[in-house]
């Protein structure tokens, strides 16, 4: 059975949870809505209050030169999120900016490794190259 109270259009109140033995809904009870602003307006100050503690600031957040920044920056959004500076998406946008040097920084490892082994390569294809040529003009005199 519905509320027997009126909505704002002045048509019947659809409500049908939260019923009391009265017939009326938690909205329509005598001082049912003033209870019901009472409970939004405490949601409302913790809402502000929220929102009034302090901010995060990039600066909080090391420069990220070595692995162990990375780290120690995922660990302050960590621990922003945790005491509520930041908001999860905040916190998804920074985790992602640091994920996104890591790999930049791993591929420029990678390419700094692979330069290194191109020279060696080219240092040890040459030799090879030296001591063909070698073989080939004559054969070699062992020194004993």
């Amino acid at each position: 059975m519905p509320c027997q109270g009126t909505n704002v259009r002045g048509e019947p109140c659809q409500a049908l949870e939260h019923m009391l033995k009265d017939g009326f809904c938690q909205a329509h009870r005598p001082g049912g809505m003033e209870s019901m602003k009472a409970r939004s307006a405490l949601g409302g100050a913790a809402l502000a209050r929220e929102y009034q503690s302090e901010g995060f600031t990039a600066e909080e957040l090391p420069k990220l030169v070595t692995l162990d920044d990375a780290m120690a920056a995922l660990d302050t959004v960590r621990v922003a999120v945790l005491s509520r500076r930041i908001s999860h998406a905040e916190a998804n946008a920074a985790s992602k900016s640091i994920s996104e040097w890591v790999k930049a920084h791993g591929n420029a490892a990678t390419m700094r490794i692979v330069g290194e082994l191109t020279k060696e390569l080219d240092a040890k294809t040459s030799e090879i190259e030296t001591l063909r040529k070698q073989l080939v003009a004559g054969p070699l005199r062992v020194v004993r």
